[in-house]
């Protein structure tokens, strides 16, 4: 129904990156992630040689032990085998530097988190807790049913459709996303969130178009991972 845009390999590749230079990797939650491949296991080698996961300890702990309503929204044995040193839990707000940060946003998981960065435009935010930029906007936006909905429940946000585990949660965590976010200099009836899964226009669904729409977001410069004491450099390893 839709062309595949790219994959991890290919946008590494348009940075100018390769994925011995990735030293953490992370996820707003683990819905629909197998993490062998990234992070490997004795049967399997690592795709990132050097990563470790960021997560929400309550995130990895619900992965370990899924309840069936939880189940089928995670990869069937996506966590098994990886090794103990490849992942660092995470038991609340982390700051990484001076440009990104890690919060607690539960709601649509147990361990949900959202990634906030600072950038040239403020800060961003972003996770799956909405879908576009009219979810922490509803009573501003152009889809008549999204704004009707805001009017009648006085709903200051509206959730992604599929909250399995605490929608209240989720509601005040994403007031605290925009809050943190603040207004988008593009355009201040709007909050710079920009979701993960974004909504945009397409044939099977007229009249769903997104008032505001974020789109490809670039910032900041990539910098290779200097190569460990007896690791051959990139350059080396390629030629």
């Amino acid at each position: 129904m839709w062309p595949d845009r790219n994959d991890v390999a290919g946008c590494l590749a348009q940075l100018g990156l390769g994925p011995e230079d990735v030293d953490y990797i992370t996820y707003d939650h683990l819905h629909t992630q197998d993490l062998r491949r990234w992070l490997g296991t004795d049967a399997q080698e690592a795709f990132f040689p050097h990563a470790k996961l960021l997560v929400m300890r309550q995130e990895w702990m619900s992965a370990q032990g899924l309840l069936p309503l939880q189940a089928e929204w995670y990869c069937p044995h996506g966590t098994d085998g990886i090794p103990e040193q490849r992942v660092i839990l995470l038991d609340g707000d982390v700051m990484l530097g001076d440009s990104v940060a890690l919060i607690h946003t539960p709601g649509h998981t147990e361990g949900n988190l959202s990634i906030v960065v600072h950038t040239p435009e403020g800060l961003f935010v972003t996770s799956e807790n909405g879908v576009s930029a009219d979810s922490y906007s509803p009573d501003k936006s152009d889809i008549p049913g999204l704004r009707r909905y805001a009017a009648v429940t006085g709903a200051e946000v509206v959730l992604n459709g599929n909250t399995l585990e605490g929608s209240v949660d989720q509601y005040l965590s994403m007031v605290q996303e925009k809050e943190i976010a603040g207004c988008s200099e593009r355009d201040a009836d709007f909050f710079n969130v920009a979701p993960s899964s974004e909504l945009t226009p397409h044939v099977l669904s007229p009249g769903i178009k997104p008032t505001f729409y974020v789109g490809e977001l670039r910032f900041g410069t990539p910098v290779r991972r200097p190569a460990g004491p007896g690791e051959a450099t990139p350059t080396e390893a390629v030629g």
